[in-house]
């Protein structure tokens, strides 16, 4: 497997761990909100969805990035 290649698995696989972890934490902010949980869990859940979604914008960015035409136009890009 090339280089490029392996570093799209590891993408890939790193955004797919991100997203079900995006899924999860909504879950869990939705069933403290329906059950009416103490409010520093539903703030704490809260503050871990608002990071993960901080990353995943972060990944995104990034994966526009590498998926450039050529090299020099993404380091036009990056500086």
């Amino acid at each position: 497997m090339s280089k490029k290649k392996q570093t799209d698995f590891v993408i890939m696989e790193y955004l797919m761990r991100l997203s079900d972890d995006l899924v999860d934490a909504q879950k869990e902010v939705n069933r403290l909100k329906k059950d009416k949980a103490d409010s520093n869990a539903v703030s704490e859940m809260q503050t871990r969805l608002d990071k993960l979604e901080k990353r995943s914008e972060a990944i995104e960015c990034g994966l526009h990035l590498i998926c450039l035409p050529s090299d020099r136009i993404r380091r036009r890009m990056i500086f």
